[in-house]
């Protein structure tokens, strides 16, 4: 199974994030977090909501017609996470998540961030009803019927427009995504409108606050280490952004085993070797500037699941050279198998073969390998060569 399966219920959301806190309102150990014991221990998390939506894709090249804002200047194989959809057909006119949410009893926070490493954790001994989401070097604690879904960009009215989507939800690595140079007129109607949790790497100007998006709706931010967490609630929710924010903790190894920089990745043993899979954990890396924090987020694989992904590795394979001289990126998939005893990685910047590697062998990807992790919290949306696109887009 993985560690983000959909959920039915988005009301199970505020419940579970309520009875998680109440009953750990008196535990001295809940923040900040000590789990240090559990290094290298295999991720075997708690099932979760995916509640992501399938999304129109296209594929585009650099057009006249169309401009495009990355954040960094590339040209490949594009997959849109839009919908085609106007702005305002069928939106519902509630909004999402306005319940009472407010968390009755809260931990006490720590007076500093912690810096534990919550390292191949088993859901990072989350409590019941609530999972880790890791972004950068932040882990962060959501309730675990949230699920995963695209936060509305400025091109929001966009003529593919923007579908709100059905339940709470933790965006899909802002940073692999574009939006179109567009500015729309008008603010993001309330019914597009859907409480959510969103970030991106901390600017030095970043400060804590409190953002009125008009409609009766808040951002809240806080700066955490190197990330922003932003998240958008409805102004009568703002106890639970407050509570959500206040379980941030800065890690060096997220909570399923993901080094936060992806120069303290290291290959294990060849994985033709491994005799079992016990689990596959997805450790997805953002093309980010200098040699900090880049991990965008991971995911968890356990039993048949984690057995199909290496099933589907296939025989090794002779690696080509590239096409042409060009400066490799930090854009990357790693996936670490039985808690790091082998480790693949792929590389998404078209300047080395795009082959997985274990540093013994190499293996092209498959749909099982590639398409089949890049699930819940990950997200690939620009590829650099057909090869690629083919395998990983979902």
């Amino acid at each position: 199974m993985t560690d983000h399966d959909r959920a039915d219920s988005p009301d199970r959301a505020e419940r579970a994030f309520r009875r998680a806190f109440r009953e750990r309102a008196d535990d001295r150990d809940f923040a900040p977090i000590q789990l240090t014991d559990l290094e290298g221990k295999p991720s075997a998390d708690e099932p979760g909501a995916l509640g992501a939506r399938r999304r129109g894709a296209w594929v585009g090249v650099a057009a006249a017609s169309v401009a495009l804002v990355l954040a960094v200047p590339v040209i490949g194989i594009w997959f849109s996470n839009r919908d085609t959809i106007s702005a305002t057909a069928g939106a519902p006119a509630a909004a999402g998540g306005a319940q009472d949410s407010r968390i009755e009893s809260l931990p006490e926070p720590a007076a500093q961030p912690s810096t534990a490493t919550l390292s191949g954790a088993t859901e990072a001994e989350a409590p019941a009803g609530l999972r880790w989401e890791s972004m950068l070097d932040v882990a962060v604690l959501v309730p675990d019927a949230w699920g995963h879904d695209f936060a509305p960009g400025p091109d929001w009215c966009a003529a593919d427009g923007y579908q709100r989507p059905d339940a709470p939800f933790v965006d899909r690595n802002p940073s692999a995504r574009a939006t179109m140079a567009i500015a729309c007129p008008e603010p993001m109607p309330d019914a597009l409108r859907q409480t959510h949790l969103t970030w991106r790497p901390a600017a030095t100007t970043d400060v804590d606050r409190t953002q009125d998006l008009g409609d009766g709706w808040l951002a809240v931010s806080r700066r955490v280490s190197s990330a922003l967490l932003t998240v958008e609630v409805p102004a009568t929710d703002q106890q639970l952004a407050d509570d959500i924010l206040a379980t941030a903790q800065v890690v060096e190894v997220d909570p399923r085993g993901c080094p936060v920089r992806l120069g303290d990745v290291t290959l294990g043993a060849p994985v033709a070797q491994t005799m079992a899979t016990d689990s596959v954990v997805a450790c997805q890396y953002a093309d980010l500037p200098g040699d900090g924090p880049n991990l965008a987020g991971s995911v968890a694989f356990t039993g048949a699941d984690a057995q199909a992904i290496l099933g589907g590795l296939g025989e090794p394979v002779t690696a080509s050279e590239p096409p042409q001289a060009c400066t490799p990126t930090r854009d990357e998939l790693a996936l670490r198998i039985n808690g790091g005893e082998a480790v693949l990685r792929l590389p998404f910047d078209g300047c080395r073969p795009p082959l997985f590697d274990d540093g013994h062998a190499r293996y092209r990807p498959s749909r099982a390998t590639c398409a089949g992790v890049l699930t819940g919290p990950l997200w690939q949306g620009l590829y650099r060569n057909e090869e690629l696109a083919s395998a990983c887009h979902p």
